[in-house]
């Protein structure tokens, strides 16, 4: 009785850390506070793309779940943001603590 009690403590604890980590920021993310449709898409390898109307810039990310550090292709200044998810959405705050709202279109 004793190793049953404690194998629920165990997957209780296992599906409380596990379960709010579930949401990752690699897919393709739509902007939903913009009139003109942006798209920023993060790949498993690190490696993300901003994409607009007509022009895309690519770029390398770095993440620890709270932090987005962004190296854009032909910049030397990384970009740093805070980000955060709310039910299905991404948000990340820019560095004028401006929120940016995306919801994701699809897995990358």
């Amino acid at each position: 009785m004793k190793r049953f009690v404690l194998f629920l403590v165990l997957c209780s604890f296992l599906l409380l850390n596990t379960g709010c980590g579930n949401q990752s920021i690699v897919g393709k993310w739509k902007s939903y506070d913009t009139k003109d449709s942006y798209y920023y898409i993060f790949h498993l390898n690190h490696t993300c793309s901003y994409e607009m109307k007509n022009a895309r810039l690519d770029c390398t990310y770095d993440d620890d779940g709270e932090i987005l550090t962004i190296l854009y292709k032909g910049n030397t200044n990384k970009s740093v943001y805070t980000y955060h998810f709310e039910k299905n959405t991404l948000i990340i705050q820019d560095e004028s603590h401006k929120n940016h709202i995306f919801i994701k279109v699809e897995k990358n």
